[in-house]
């Protein structure tokens, strides 16, 4: 297991890595939705660079901006540079109708809580 794995203590960090995708066909698209480190961003990086994959969609990233380093970029590579990528910000699942269904739950909690009815995924219990 790596150090960065044993660190974060995640079985998926670099689960796509470049032995795997050595195993996708040329043209395969990969799209990542889930969160950066599932992918192995070396890997990623030279695969899309070099045309082992023939894109890839990063909806999500390894690294990122803080109030210390607000300009941080998403990688250490520049993949924004690369013309079979698609970068987007954490926004490809916004829909109009997710953001109906989104403000529809918080309505339905509201009436939960003031009729006194158990709330819906709720994360954290208060003790």
């Amino acid at each position: 297991m790596s150090s960065l794995r044993s660190r974060r203590g995640g079985e998926t960090e670099g689960l796509i890595d470049a032995r795997r995708l050595a195993l996708m066909k040329p043209s395969a698209f990969l799209v990542n939705i889930a969160r950066g480190a599932i992918l192995d961003e070396d890997a990623v990086y030279a695969a899309l660079r070099d045309r082992v994959i023939g894109g890839a969609a990063l909806d999500v990233w390894w690294q990122y901006p803080s109030a210390t380093e607000p300009e941080r970029r998403p990688s250490r590579h520049p993949f924004h540079e690369l013309p079979n990528v698609i970068m987007t910000p954490h926004c490809s699942g916004w829909t109009e109708g997710m953001v109906a269904r989104r403000w529809a739950e918080v309505a339905g909690n509201l009436n939960r809580f003031v009729r006194g009815e158990p709330l819906e995924n709720v994360v954290v219990k208060p003790a």
